[in-house]
């Protein structure tokens, strides 16, 4: 028995529906559900607690608020392949725009190719067809202060199934918070009146998501990282996360969530002007069972033009020309910093028994002279100060 041309393309969008329903990471037979698939290697390696961290340009996604912190030119690149044809990607920039805000644009893409059609009960289909999901964001983050900032995303967004689509928009919120040195907290508002319509008028609305986080730097290689998310019909979802980094370029991470344990690591290269990432992530693909690999690479670039003087708005520390100050090295690698706190990049690192002069300090960091007109900060745990007359 033949069908007619409408009815196959409504059994195709139901077809590819029921798909997206069982891909959906929140458990939750809703619409959108490629945007609820994670982004990015380090954040899915720690199962997704990501909110209160947001400090690479997947914030775009997990915390918009976190890209007002982010102080250089910065992209990244994630992409998945899964079974059942399926490939899921994730692309983000942003740039500082001034001292406090920051501009992001990124593409989330859900792909599943060769999907077999029929219109009879035959062993062969008839022909395949395709689905492509899409989502554009455009995000602005703005710091009120050094411990306070809020971002917000619009969303584009298009879902095609064969000859058929659906598109519209919507917008995401985010709030991001450093508490004290060690704690920081995030906020996200997800999909607030994302809908998508399709020509004949049908709209398919997706469900508002709230996402809390808390993280903590417990010391300089040990974070971890707490998020629940629950959505309007009050179904809720928890994921907890561990980073540790035995060396600074080095870390490695492990998460659990509804889905189960997830893993990664990466490798991070911090140059003068230039940061390299590598990130990897290995779960379970909750679809077909199989095990899924996500790969990242990033970069971020700060040249001397967006030297803004991020949080640096008080008046310089005074040097004492006399009597002269200087460090030593008292550990075996000792991190040098662009800032007093371990929230800023790292520009290298130097070794036991270097000396160096101290051109000032605030509360436990010292400023010390790296180079021909270039400072860093150290902490006071690992020098030792003394004054040469």
């Amino acid at each position: 028995m033949k069908f007619a041309a409408s009815s196959i393309t409504k059994i195709l969008i139901l077809l590819i529906c029921s798909i997206q329903i069982s891909i959906a990471q929140d458990g939750q037979a809703t619409a959108g559900a490629f945007l609820r698939m994670g982004a990015g290697a380090h954040a899915k390696s720690m199962g997704g607690a990501f909110t209160a961290i947001a400090n690479t340009p997947a914030a775009s996604y997990w915390n918009p608020g976190g890209l007002a912190h982010i102080e250089s030119i910065s992209v990244l690149a994630s992409h998945n392949e899964m079974a059942l044809d399926r490939t899921y990607t994730f692309i983000s920039g942003v740039v500082p725009s001034s001292r406090n805000s920051s501009l992001g644009i990124s593409w989330i893409g859900l792909n599943v190719s060769n999907i077999e059609a029929r219109t009879d009960d035959t062993s062969e289909p008839d022909y395949y067809f395709n689905s492509a999901n899409s989502a554009f964001l455009l995000s602005y983050a703005y710091k009120f202060t050094s411990w306070f900032s809020v971002g917000l995303n619009y969303k584009w967004l298009q879902e095609r199934v064969y000859t058929s689509s659906l598109s519209g928009h919507g917008f995401d919120f985010g709030v991001f918070s450093k508490l004290t040195d060690t704690f920081t907290a995030g906020l996200m508002l997800q999909d607030i009146q994302s809908t998508v319509k399709a020509e004949d008028g049908y709209k398919q609305p997706f469900p508002l998501i709230y996402r809390l986080g808390l993280a903590a730097q417990i010391s300089n290689g040990f974070n971890t990282a707490f998020d629940i998310s629950f959505n309007e019909n009050k179904y809720s979802s928890f994921a907890l996360g561990i980073e540790y980094k035995p060396m600074a370029m080095l870390p490695i991470r492990a998460g659990f969530n509804q889905q189960g344990f997830v893993f990664g690591s990466g490798l991070h290269m911090p140059l003068q002007t230039m940061n390299l990432r590598l990130d990897y992530s290995y779960g379970q693909d909750p679809l077909s069972g199989s095990d899924t690999h996500t790969i990242s690479v990033g970069v971020g670039y700060k040249p001397a033009a967006l030297n803004f003087s991020r949080d640096r708005k008080s008046s310089p520390v005074k040097q004492n020309r006399q009597p002269l100050q200087y460090v030593v090295v008292q550990t075996k690698n000792l991190n040098v910093r662009e800032g007093p706190s371990t929230k800023y990049r790292v520009l290298g690192a130097i070794h036991q028994g270097q000396r160096f002069r101290k051109t000032g300090s605030i509360g436990n960091w010292c400023k010390i002279k790296i180079g021909k007109k270039k400072y860093g900060w150290v902490h006071k745990k690992f020098i030792k100060e003394y004054i040469r007359r």
